[in-house]
């Protein structure tokens, strides 16, 4: 256990940094693959231990946190911000499966085809990140919006059975003008209803 008693040294302040890159990150991003949170209700949920942190190693509070969450190598402090530790993790997690052909990637992998079949799109639902304003599936939903944040996505090796037809849900969805309240949820015979290009 780190023990600091007194708040002026600057070996104090070192010990502090270290003690909140290893302890505080690594203890609240260890479950975060397994999470859905929103990128946001993290940063609210961080808020606190941030600050505290901040102020214990010398900073006001009100300290910016773009300096905050910049990198050491930038000039900032290097704090992480867990929205996208969970984002990236995810990522990781399900690449690293699915490359592998584990028991977890082979599950993984069953999740993402009834995704995709659920969804009605065409396009695998790791490349388009479009929303899906009908999905009940929030994981792979924080997954495909942190990809859609970042300009990234994650493309499979083998595509699908359908990479040259055309979604009747997908065709409906560009050609009207849906918004995510007045989306309606699609039936089971309207999600495997195909039609060629």
């Amino acid at each position: 256990m780190l023990k600091i008693t007194h708040w002026d040294s600057d070996d104090t302040v070192n010990k502090l940094a270290v003690v909140a890159d290893n302890l505080f990150v690594v203890v609240d991003s260890h479950p975060l693959p397994a999470t859905s949170f929103q990128p946001d209700k993290l940063l609210k949920l961080q808020r606190s231990a941030t600050s505290t942190f901040l102020s214990k190693m010398g900073y006001p509070r009100t300290f910016p946190r773009a300096v905050t969450y910049a990198s050491a190598q930038r000039g900032g402090l290097g704090f992480r911000h867990l929205g996208y530790e969970q984002g990236v993790q995810q990522c990781l997690q399900i690449i690293k499966h699915l490359r592998a052909n584990t028991t977890t990637g082979r599950t993984y992998n069953l999740l993402l085809q009834h995704y995709q079949l659920y969804s009605g799109f065409s396009q695998p639902v790791l490349e388009n990140t479009n929303p899906i304003p009908w999905s009940t599936a929030p994981w792979i939903d924080s997954i495909r919006q942190f990809l859609r944040h970042i300009n990234g996505r994650i493309i499979q090796k083998t595509p699908g059975p359908r990479s040259h037809t055309a979604s009747m849900i997908e065709l409906s969805w560009k050609t009207s003008k849906h918004t995510t309240s007045s989306a309606i949820k699609p039936s089971k015979s309207t999600v495997s209803a195909y039609s060629s290009r």
